[in-house]
């Protein structure tokens, strides 16, 4: 069975780096500091509702076919090998990546077998 509605979301922080000239298309261009992603997955129906984090892109697996609804939720940009292995499970174009890790890039939203949707939020330190 497909999953009736799957969304990703994926929370980037604002940065100011471009991508290098002349990189290859596909290119995850990564800050030092970018904080270590956070993978928060909610799954839902009319009766109950649950939120995990999950420990790593796999533990989404299980989700993808169930009748629920299944929000993962992705904070922080800090691995390459974490967000391929994400885009792997949900199937996601490297160039979707390389627009998630690239901040000043647009808003996104696509649909394939699952709604995907990437939001940058500003992330400003309370003083």
């Amino acid at each position: 069975m497909q999953h009736p509605f799957l969304s990703i979301v994926i929370i980037r922080r604002i940065r100011t780096i471009g991508d290098e000239q002349g990189s290859v298309p596909g290119t995850l261009s990564i800050e030092d500091d970018a904080t270590p992603p956070q993978i928060i997955l909610i799954d839902y129906n009319q009766s109950q509702a649950t939120r995990t984090q999950l420990a790593m892109p796999e533990a989404c697996i299980p989700y993808l076919n169930t009748g629920n609804v299944s929000w993962v939720d992705v904070r922080g940009l800090g691995s390459e090998k974490i967000l391929k292995r994400l885009g792997g499970v949900f199937n996601l174009h490297p160039l979707v990546l390389e627009d998630v890790v690239n901040v000043p890039q647009r808003p996104k939203l696509s649909v394939r077998r699952c709604l995907f949707i990437c939001e940058t939020v500003t992330i400003v330190p309370f003083r």
